[in-house]
């Protein structure tokens, strides 16, 4: 029997699990492929639809989809994630546009009998809600397990992982981040008595966890890793021997720089670090719905980009939470001080240190509640410098979230009275459900509407009929929402773009580029095979150049020859 079966004894001194860990994975991921095509239909899942990418109104869908296109089309090359038509002539990895570098490789494989239209975002997305709910249902089985409640808790607990709000935010929005089952992947290895296993198999188990997070996004690999690094430290106060955490770590290390230079990651010139600060969580996060909660209203702010710190527990989950807390300090008590209780039981302390530890990371530099900043901590040197690379900071709530919820769970089947244990799980579980009933209703009335048909700006006859001619797109000016739609149309015609929407930008390089090919404008020498984008300020700057100038679809174009049959700008 493994350590994550519950088991009871028999009469014949046999002993049988309660619920097999095959049964509730299976359980929980297919509660969560049911939660997700309710809510989202069909319609996102089926890879030759793209229609709902552009229809979502925030940009970054558009951007993982978009730089997977451009990256299916690209050659093969080492690394292997390179995009060589997003910011031509300087190559860039697709890690950058989000577009989850692990699956744009494996669909690349298959590029050549693959449809022109085709998208595994709604793939993914139906992925993680599905392995979410079978993480899940493994991790609260192996904190109740016997314990009170332990055949019901699995089965009713899986809701608010599969449903939590942090994910539901974050799904086709920042799509790559919605694969919150690594985290609770990682607590389970933290929880299955990781100090009592092999180094072998601990190197094996998170080495191997490690590249493949590493491959679909940097943050959630930075978040696997400190909770090891949590398991660690208990691993080395239990056992006294400092060279299995320092193996582990090494492991860690090197499998995601092996990952990171595999995709791409330093290849370029783009940013390793944007500062810090900006992106943090308010210290109301916990409790704050900020819209999608429906029992009561969103809670100030003290700036509009301390959404990206979202972590609310649901009002079901937080009077869960309340109640595990007031039984765990009547249990306290009982056993007198911290360090005491550390002596015996350090899984338990730190486990709850690292829900504090990950709260207070989330919300550091600019300390906030509500509107009100309370201060700001510096982060000089090496320490600034490293949080400056993961600069939305406040994403690692995502952990204190799935811990508290967890511990929640945990500590009630331990310390409630047991006919009461059920009850209260499905009284909290309901108020939950209700609770993101009116986001659900939302989002399910959103995907199940008509969608617009994808912008073509570039559709007139007359242009297209020449555009064999064009090679490649220069924009003179930043326009989001237009570089994507020039980037979908590039796509569909092999052609190029000088610029486009980075996690990590690379300006340095793209102006250097476009000042260079304005040079050549300004000199009368442009480029036969660029069509050159202008707004009215840079249109002013080079009305009186050699090229001809067009207004299609109230976008201004530029070419080095005339196109046949349209009417010149003046």
């Amino acid at each position: 029997m493994t350590a994550l079966q519950s088991e009871t004894a028999t009469g014949t001194g046999i002993k049988k699990p309660v619920f097999r860990e095959y049964f509730l994975f299976l359980y929980g991921f297919v509660l969560g492929a049911v939660l997700f095509f309710a809510i989202y239909g069909f319609r996102v899942f089926n890879p030759a639809e793209n229609s709902w990418i552009f229809n979502v109104s925030d940009p970054d869908i558009r951007q993982h989809y978009l730089g997977w296109c451009h990256y299916r089309n690209a050659p093969w090359s080492f690394p292997f994630c390179i995009v060589d038509s997003l910011s031509y002539p300087y190559p860039v990895s697709c890690l950058w546009t989000d577009s989850i570098p692990l699956f744009a490789v494996i669909f690349k494989l298959f590029a050549p009998i693959l449809p022109e239209t085709f998208q595994y975002l709604g793939l993914y997305g139906c992925l993680s809600m599905a392995l979410t709910g079978g993480t899940a249902a493994l991790l609260l089985k192996r904190v109740t397990e016997g314990y009170a409640g332990e055949q019901f808790i699995p089965l009713l607990g899986v809701f608010p992982f599969v449903l939590s709000f942090p994910l539901f935010q974050r799904m086709f929005y920042h799509t790559s981040l919605t694969a919150h089952y690594f985290i609770l992947l990682s607590l389970l290895f933290w929880l299955d008595k990781a100090e009592s296993r092999s180094l072998k198999t601990l190197c094996l188990r998170w080495g191997l966890l490690s590249l493949v997070v590493i491959l679909i996004h940097p943050y959630l690999w930075a978040m696997v890793s400190l909770i090891a690094v949590f398991s660690l430290i208990e691993d080395c106060y239990v056992n006294r021997i400092w060279y299995r955490p320092a193996a582990v770590c090494a492991c860690l290390a090197g499998t995601a720089f092996l990952g990171l230079f595999a995709e791409g990651a330093f290849y370029g010139h783009v940013s390793a670090s944007y500062g810090t600060g900006g992106y943090e969580s308010n210290l109301n996060t916990l409790f704050n719905p900020l819209g999608l909660g429906r029992i009561y209203s969103a809670l100030p702010l003290e700036t509009p980009t301390q959404y990206e710190g979202y972590g609310y527990l649901g009002l079901g989950m937080l009077i869960l939470t309340g109640l595990s807390a007031v039984l765990l300090i009547f249990a306290l008590k009982k056993r007198g001080t911290l360090r005491g209780l550390f002596r015996t039981r350090p899984k338990a302390v730190l486990f709850a240190f690292a829900a504090l530890f990950f709260f207070v990371l989330a919300c550091i530099p600019h300390i906030a509640l509500g509107a009100v900043k309370l201060v700001h901590l510096p982060l000089p040197g090496l320490l600034g410098k490293i949080i400056g690379i993961f600069r939305s900071t406040g994403r690692f709530i995502w952990v204190s979230v799935y811990i508290l919820i967890t511990g929640a769970f945990a500590v009630l089947s331990r310390k409630g009275k047991e006919a009461l244990v059920v009850p209260a799980v499905l009284i909290c579980v309901l108020i939950q459900l209700f609770d993101i009933s009116g986001a659900v209703g939302e989002r399910f009335k959103f995907f199940h509407s008509e969608f617009r048909e994808i912008p073509t700006d570039f559709d007139d006859p007359k242009l297209m009929a020449v555009m064999d001619r064009y090679r490649h797109f220069i924009f003179t000016y930043d326009d989001l929402l237009f570089t994507m739609d020039t980037a979908y149309f590039a796509y569909l015609n092999r052609m190029t773009l000088n610029k486009f929407y980075y996690a990590r930008n690379n300006d340095e390089d793209v102006k250097a580029e476009l000042t260079r090919s304005m040079d050549a404008v300004r000199e009368g020498h442009p480029a036969k095979d660029v069509i050159y984008l202008f707004n009215e300020e840079t249109f002013k700057e080079y009305k009186s150049s050699v090229l001809h100038f067009y207004l299609i679809d109230g976008k201004i174009l530029g070419t080095a020859e005339a196109v046949p049959g349209l009417d010149e700008l003046k």
